[in-house]
């Protein structure tokens, strides 16, 4: 009997520094995919606020966003953001966190990267600190950013100006294309110059106008 309490004595202490360490303070897991709440119970007390760098960011732009955790409890702290609707109901948890075993930090900075479709987007910043227990404490700010939509039909018009102006390169302002001052200039060659020791021309005269002999019969 003896024997047999000796060799289970490793087993129980084993056992019991598990138990240890899954209700401790270590067990912070900030990456878990659900509120907080779930498994920090307690009664929030405390400020958490969750400011974006922008609340207009360019689509698909990154931004931070400052986070403080001003919970009351003691413990590990760390965060873990969500997209939610308007009215707070999480649609996608994003792959932004920070924190956990052996975190006692009371700010963060979060990067962020803006949704590239236009609009109006919510986020819940989970704010947790304590242990996974009653003694813990989770809550969540809320923020939003909106995206503008790119203005219409400025990018279309710049190329075309762009493609027209190409041929010809850049433009002198006194000068116009050599295509339009062939077709400005004159069909008739101008007179040659008179060669060296010629006498000077006359200048042209029309032919005369003789007038036309009287009608005498109709």
């Amino acid at each position: 009997m003896r024997t047999r309490l000796l060799s289970a004595l490793p087993i129980l202490a084993i056992a019991i520094a598990l138990a240890a360490v899954i209700a401790g303070p270590a067990s912070a897991t900030p990456s878990k995919t659900t509120a907080c709440t779930s498994c920090h119970s307690g009664a929030a007390s405390g400020t958490v606020t969750a400011v974006p760098s922008t609340a207009t960011p360019a689509a698909g732009a990154s931004y931070t966003v400052a986070i403080t955790n001003g919970l009351a409890s003691s413990g590990n702290t760390g965060y873990h953001i969500a997209q939610t609707d308007a009215g707070g109901t999480t649609t996608t948890w994003v792959a932004v966190y920070g924190g956990g075993v052996g975190s006692t930090q009371t700010s963060y900075t979060a990067t962020m990267t803006a949704p590239v479709a236009a609009g109006t987007y919510y986020y819940n910043v989970w704010c947790v600190k304590g242990p996974a227990s009653s003694a813990g404490q989770a809550k969540a700010a809320t923020y939003s950013i909106t995206v503008p939509a790119p203005p219409a039909g400025g990018a279309s018009l710049t190329s075309l100006s762009r493609r027209r102006a190409a041929p010809w390169g850049p433009r002198s302002p006194s000068r116009a294309p050599a295509w339009v001052r062939r077709a400005r200039s004159p069909s008739v060659a101008s007179p040659r110059p008179p060669a060296p020791g010629a006498p000077p021309r006359s200048p042209a005269r029309c032919p005369p106008v003789w007038p036309s002999a009287p009608r005498t019969s109709w």
